[in-house]
């Protein structure tokens, strides 16, 4: 998850106070986040106030409008010894506070006519923060490129040479008399245009958007795939402070492809601690069955047999689960398994499993007495 945090701070002289004009505004400069792509915030405020309809006020107003939709916690300090907080989720571009502070109010934190203002902000997003990218494509303006990639109907253009410095694999494609040097161009049918054009503008230092969980793990695994390890150290570095209950599927699975354990550690340590949260959302939903499983299983410790899951899955109505374990059984029941699936099936009123073992017991009467 996207966190970062901020501050600015203005000063409110007494002259301001004394002006007569409502909608009297003054601007402060804009501020860039770091690592959100292009987010920026700034205050406007008005030491009069601003009019609404025929509503007048004797009170100091802040606008604070951001460059995308964003939420934010705010720490208002006024002078040394006044502090209040107000959270908003930035549904359009601008949080006011009309009355923030009473001109009368304000003057009780004076020193020397004229009185400090600090603005602390947290801005938060369920979407990843992404690596700040090296700035190096303005070098390449001058220099055609010379290479194609082809995603689907897309194409993106870029040096060889420059993906023969990222990229060991390119660079061996380009060393030898392979297709793609023939014909300039590589076909990409294993990654959509986004994680491409994402992961090569990375690598470029241009500007990104932030993105999904789904491109943000796709571009880890494209990097994988071309050998590209600074790419995959710098994103791999910010998973941890972008692990949330809507991201943890995703950055788990990738943990586990890629054999990452510390990561694989934090992850489970994260899926224990919100397993409420997590188990009916629509990610975990739309995991393997048999990831889903082991997962459990490295998860609660206490989780040793397919019976025990069974249990536990019904428990928590986590439906895919019990279902994935209930096929074999409902396929081929097995003399071993019966006496645990009619304890199941009965504490659990599986009836489908029920009419299985009782197909079972006919069938298998000698066998059993």
């Amino acid at each position: 998850m996207l966190t970062v945090k901020d501050s600015f701070t203005f000063v409110v002289h007494e002259v301001h106070l004394a002006e007569n004009d409502l909608d009297n505004a003054y601007e402060t400069p804009r501020r860039a986040v770091p690592y959100s792509a292009g987010l920026e915030w700034w205050v406007e405020w008005y030491p009069t106030g601003y009019l609404e309809g025929e509503y007048k006020t004797r009170y100091l107003s802040l606008v604070i409008r951001v460059t995308k939709r964003v939420n934010a916690k705010f720490i208002f300090n006024i002078g040394e010894t006044f502090q209040k907080t107000d959270n908003q989720n930035f549904v359009c571009t601008s949080a006011r506070w009309r009355r923030f502070a009473a001109q009368n109010e304000l003057r009780r934190h004076f020193r020397d006519d004229k009185v400090d203002i600090t603005i602390g902000i947290e801005f938060w997003s369920q979407l990843p923060a992404i690596p700040e990218a090296p700035t190096v494509f303005n070098l390449f303006d001058s220099v055609p490129t010379d290479f194609e990639f082809m995603v689907g109907s897309d194409q993106l253009s870029v040096h060889k040479n420059f993906l023969s410095l990222i990229s060991p694999v390119f660079n061996a494609m380009f060393a030898h008399d392979t297709l793609e040097f023939q014909t300039g161009k590589v076909i990409i049918t294993d990654f959509d245009f986004t994680t491409v054009k994402t992961a090569i503008g990375f690598c470029y230092g241009r500007e990104l958007r932030i993105i999904s969980v789904e491109t943000y793990v796709d571009v880890l695994r494209f990097a994988e795939k071309y050998l590209m390890q600074a790419v995959v150290d710098k994103w791999e570095e910010l998973i941890p402070s972008n692990l949330t209950t809507a991201t943890i599927c995703n950055f788990i699975q990738y943990a586990v492809d890629y054999s990452r354990s510390k990561l694989h550690t934090l992850c489970i340590d994260y899926f224990r601690t919100n397993f409420d949260a997590i188990k009916h959302s629509a990610p975990f939903v739309a995991l393997p069955g048999p990831f889903v499983v082991n997962l459990l299983k490295e998860v609660f410790y206490h989780l040793e047999t397919k019976f025990d899951l069974l249990h536990f899955a019904h428990e928590h109505g986590m439906v895919g689960v019990f279902t994935h374990l209930e096929k074999p059984l409902l396929e081929s029941l097995a003399l071993a398994e019966f006496s645990p699936t009619v304890d199941y099936a009965w504490k659990c009123s599986r009836n489908d499993l029920k009419k299985a073992c009782a197909k079972f017991l006919s069938n298998n009467r000698t066998e059993m007495f």
